[in-house]
């Protein structure tokens, strides 16, 4: 994963990509910090967050503040502001947990299989729109004023 999103070498992106991130009391802890790298890495390259909060402790659930204590705060500030993206809470019971995973996929961009093409294409175009304006958000390249 790390060698598709970090470097030089890192591969053009085509469709519709975006990055699973499983919050736990786990995450962002791991030695060296390479969650942390293929999140920054994923967000400049523009790929949208699908944040997902585990609730079930056996599973490492823990309450969300928790990830702003685990999380680099280079990711809670901008230009990336991790956790403006509301996550989606990953129920433990089995009828939430559906709703859950249905819930999650939608933040991904999947659309229902009874949905007609029209509202396909809506729910598509809305999809490209919300990421057109979160690129659009990033601040661009500080410059440098030179003054007489």
């Amino acid at each position: 994963a790390e060698e598709a999103l970090e470097g030089a070498n890192a591969a053009p992106l085509s469709g519709h990509v975006v990055f699973l991130l499983y919050l736990n009391d786990k995450t962002f802890l791991d030695a060296g910090g390479a969650v942390a790298r293929l999140v920054q890495a994923a967000m400049d390259r523009g790929i949208a967050i699908a944040p997902v909060h585990e609730q079930e402790p056996s599973c490492g659930g823990v309450p969300f503040r928790n990830f702003f204590q685990q999380t680099p705060q280079v990711l809670q500030q901008p230009p990336y502001k991790l956790f403006d993206t509301v996550a989606v809470p990953l129920y433990p019971a089995p009828e939430h947990r559906t709703v859950s995973l249905r819930l999650i996929l939608t933040s991904m961009g999947a659309v229902p299989c009874d949905a007609g093409p029209l509202q396909r294409r809506w729910q598509l175009l809305r999809r490209r729109i919300a990421v057109a304006r979160l690129v659009r958000r990033r601040p661009a390249e500080p410059q440098q004023i030179v003054q007489p």
